[in-house]
């Protein structure tokens, strides 16, 4: 298992941030955990990118 730190945008989208920490189990050799587990979750006051550039999107070309 590897924890992650989180970040959660204004749009309810969130993203795995950085690395945190490793568990303490050990897997087989060659063997990798696939388990991802988070750790702290930092709330970010904008929207994801995929958002703005939808919102971008809808100024340029407004619905008529």
């Amino acid at each position: 298992m590897s924890y992650f730190d989180q970040e959660l945008f204004t749009c309810t989208d969130w993203r795995r941030g950085s690395f945190s920490q490793h568990c303490s189990k050990a897997c087989r050799v060659g063997e990798t955990c696939s388990t991802k587990l988070i750790t702290t979750t930092r709330y970010m006051s904008r929207e994801c990118k995929f958002c703005k550039q939808i919102t971008i999107i809808h100024q340029t070309f407004p619905n008529t």
